[in-house]
């Protein structure tokens, strides 16, 4: 869920979006809202919401704080895909169908 620096910032973020709640045993459980996002970003947003990915991109950060890649070089490489596919799942929001809530 990210790099030991920001393990903290990630889970207050998904509490106070209420993706989670903890349980009795202090464990992070998904409320209703967390699955539903998480099953519209792995539907649209496969690439990066996959294991593969994660292990790939913390290998290239270390390979960046070690000096081995250039980081514009690895952003540049992302970035080129996932623009694409935030446009692709965005889209126009005119023709969104409405869900009543």
């Amino acid at each position: 869920i990210g790099r030991p620096s920001t393990y903290a910032t990630v889970l207050q973020t998904i509490q106070a979006r209420a993706y989670t709640n903890l349980d009795e045993r202090k464990r992070f459980v998904p409320t209703e809202l967390g699955i539903a996002v998480t099953k519209l970003l792995d539907e649209n947003l496969a690439d990066i919401m996959s294991i593969s990915f994660t292990a790939s991109m913390e290998e290239d950060l270390d390979k960046i704080a070690q000096g081995e890649l250039d980081r514009d070089t690895l952003l540049k490489q992302f970035y080129t895909k996932f623009s694409q596919d935030i446009k692709k799942f965005g889209g126009d929001k005119t023709e969104r169908p409405s869900e009543e809530t």
